[in-house]
């Protein structure tokens, strides 16, 4: 359990600071490969706080994890990689991509 928790941690910092360059304008793609949709106009910046805040889904062959976080009018998707040294090591999550999707009423 507290292996679980200490990775939705790491995975909410993530989360956190790719929000923190949307907000700041900061979100860099590679040209040849958007990874990183534009934030819907008209929708609030989250404020991620806690855990609780989002959905967590495991990985396939591409991403490691898929976080899913509603916003108002839409929810936004965290796919994360996550970076180790050795087998030992928890690693650190990093946000490889986002994208949006309308909430359906």
């Amino acid at each position: 359990m507290q292996r679980a928790q200490a990775k939705k941690e790491k995975i909410l910092a993530a989360i956190q600071e790719k929000i923190a360059q949307y907000q700041a304008g900061q979100v860099v793609n590679d040209p040849l490969e958007l990874r990183f949709e534009p934030f819907p106009e008209g929708e609030a910046y989250p404020i991620v706080d806690s855990v609780e805040d989002f959905f967590l889904e495991e990985g396939n062959e591409m991403f490691g994890a898929t976080a899913i976080l509603p916003l108002q009018q839409h929810n936004m998707y965290f796919y994360l990689d996550c970076y180790a040294q050795s087998p030992q090591d928890d690693g650190v999550w990093d946000v490889s991509a986002v994208g949006f999707s309308p909430i359906q009423q």
